[in-house]
């Protein structure tokens, strides 16, 4: 099961980017579903992140969880969740999809992605396979961070998707209220359980994926600008014409 959470503007990098490449190759194994808030104003929108930006702002916002909201799944691809598409309710927003699908669907792995996320879905799969029927917490792990980066992580459904989904009923002071990574680290933790570190690299231009390359790396994280602009799409189709070559 693959969630991501394309906020705008990247919203429009998931449609040029992972949908046509990766994300086109799924087969019946595998689900995705991106998950979107409702839509506000732009300027009030863009003024509420800039206050909650400040270190006044981030105290405040860390001290409180908003209730999950209800959310539904709106296409064969997407969550809709009945919140306002805001970075502090970024945390919110996952809990709440999370919940519908693991109510209403199967699975093994929870992955969850952004738009700049490229997944090595056989190689994935490979790294998956030993971890099947157990406890699992891991994927992109940073050596400077205790939890795992928010673009790739991975939750089995078994242990670890319950304990975040337990402490979602328990309230705002069982689940930390902090970016959904952060806050999933901070929970598992507390249970002696520790990310595991899934291959993956960050691509910045290209020629990263020119030289030396391991095409058996599962998580791929593209985000690179040339002269001010996002040439992330062509580097996801040329690492994706790479991997398909070989």
């Amino acid at each position: 099961m693959i969630l991501s959470a394309p906020y705008s503007p990247w919203d429009k990098l998931l449609d040029n980017c992972a949908k046509k490449t990766w994300l086109a190759n799924l087969n019946h194994n595998h689900s995705f579903f991106s998950y979107t808030g409702k839509e506000g104003p732009l300027f009030l929108g863009r003024a509420r992140n800039s206050v909650i930006n400040t270190k006044i702002g981030l105290n405040f916002w860390r001290r409180q969880l908003n209730p999950i909201p209800k959310s539904v799944f709106d296409s064969e691809s997407s969550i809709r969740v009945d919140i306002f598409d805001n970075w502090d309710l970024m945390t919110v927003k996952f809990l709440s999809a999370l919940q519908l699908i693991n109510e209403t669907l199967e699975y093994d792995f929870l992955v969850k992605v952004n738009t700049t996320t490229y997944v090595n879905v056989p190689s994935l799969e490979k790294a998956l396979l030993s971890r099947m029927r157990k406890p699992y917490w891991g994927g992109a792990v940073s050596k400077t961070k205790p939890f795992t980066s928010g673009w790739a992580t991975i939750l089995s459904k078994d242990v670890t998707v319950r304990v975040v989904l337990e402490a979602i009923k328990l309230g705002s002071e069982s689940f930390p209220p902090k970016y959904e990574d952060e806050a999933i680290g901070v929970l598992l933790s507390k249970l002696n359980l520790r990310p595991e570190a899934i291959g993956f690299r960050e691509i910045n231009k290209h020629t990263d994926i020119r030289d030396t390359f391991s095409f058996d790396t599962p998580l791929l994280r593209i985000k690179a600008q040339s002269n001010r602009q996002s040439i992330e799409p062509d580097l996801f189709r040329a690492l994706h014409e790479r991997l398909q070559s070989d």
